[in-house]
This record gives structure tokens, C-alpha cells and sequence, in this order.
């Protein structure tokens, strides 16, 4: 990689970010002095998905889900706004 390197013993979610971007910037789909920002905003958005996807999990294993979807439905309209 160029201009963002990847160090050792970095977490998941960076390194996933930082190397989709690198793969965007790559293929021309993003200019490569705006790869840093891509890279976060991507970070930003894994986060988000693997955070519902492990409230979804969890509510799923403890049979609790419909209670789940209800606080995750209004805790998002409440973050949205």
C-alpha cells in the first residue's frame, strides 16, 4: 500500500477500511488524495453494521428479538434525527 500503511497488530475494522480504500483508489474509483477519508468513513460505517449485527445475534441466542428490533428501531430514528 501506498500511502496508508497497515501496521502490525492493528485492529479488524481499520485494516478492512484501510484496504478497501486502497482497493478503490486502485481501480480509480476514488482519487487517491481522498483515500484517508474513505478509509474512515468506511470505518465508520463496519462499525455500525457489525455493532446491529451482533445486537441482532445476541437478541436472536437469548430469544428476546422482537424487544430487540423495537429499541434498535427507536434508537435509530433517535440517532438519525
Amino acid at each position: 500500500m501506498d500511502t496508508l500503511y497497515l501496521k502490525r497488530g492493528e485492529e479488524m475494522i481499520p485494516k478492512l477500511a484501510k484496504s478497501t480504500a486502497y482497493f478503490f483508489s486502485a481501480n480509480n474509483l476514488i482519487e487517491k488524495e481522498d483515500e484517508e477519508v474513505y478509509a474512515y468513513g468506511m470505518e465508520l460505517l463496519l462499525s455500525a453494521v457489525l455493532n446491529l449485527i451482533v445486537a441482532v445475534l445476541v437478541a436472536l441466542i437469548s430469544n428476546t428479538f422482537i424487544p430487540c428490533l423495537i429499541q434498535l428501531v427507536a434508537f435509530i430514528s433517535l440517532r438519525v434525527s
